[in-house]
């Protein structure tokens, strides 16, 4: 079956290859230029699924103009709570969560760093900047430098796994 992405190394291509990998299922990727060129062949019937980013889809999957089958993170949606994951429907251990990092310059100094990461964690917290983030159905999580850290270290690890054994390359 075909699926479509965003494009090649996508965070939705990538979630793709490590469904392919654990379910074994003979699935073929579709690179679109973009989430918004994804989605329209999609509700044009030109490609039959798309694994595609929150804010790409929450929208049209609100207007009923598509249907959402699974959520690739480890949890369902607090947005869309409904919708079960990739693992509860058979496919245990599976998690491919599309995330955001803010990062600096290695060589900015410590106390820049520790005023900015405040100033963001306080922002990511007001529930204003949670309202909006979530009508486009994505979570705010705000956390340490350390803890963003070991988040990229390990992501950094499956994905460089999933990459290799799917051969994917950047065009």
């Amino acid at each position: 079956m075909d699926y479509g992405t965003a494009g090649v190394g996508t965070a939705g291509h990538l979630a793709g290859e490590l469904l392919k990998a654990r379910s074994g299922a003979r699935l073929n990727h579709v690179p679109f230029r973009g989430g918004g060129p994804a989605m329209n062949d999609l509700m044009g019937g030109h490609v039959p699924s798309l694994i595609a980013s929150a804010p790409t889809a929450t929208g049209f999957m609100r207007e009923g103009r598509i249907r959402a089958l699974a959520v690739t993170g480890a949890r369902r949606s607090p947005f869309d709570p409904d919708i079960p994951t990739v693992a509860e429907q058979g496919f245990a251990g599976y998690a491919a969560t599309n995330w955001y990092a803010i990062v600096v310059s290695s060589k900015t100094p410590p106390e820049i760093v520790a005023t900015l990461s405040a100033i963001l964690i306080k922002a990511l917290r007001a529930p204003e900047v949670q309202a909006a983030y979530g009508q486009q159905g994505m979570e705010t999580l705000a956390g340490t430098q350390a803890e963003a850290a070991s988040h990229i270290a390990r992501e950094t690890e499956i994905w460089k796994r999933v990459i290799a054994d799917a051969g994917i390359r950047l065009e």
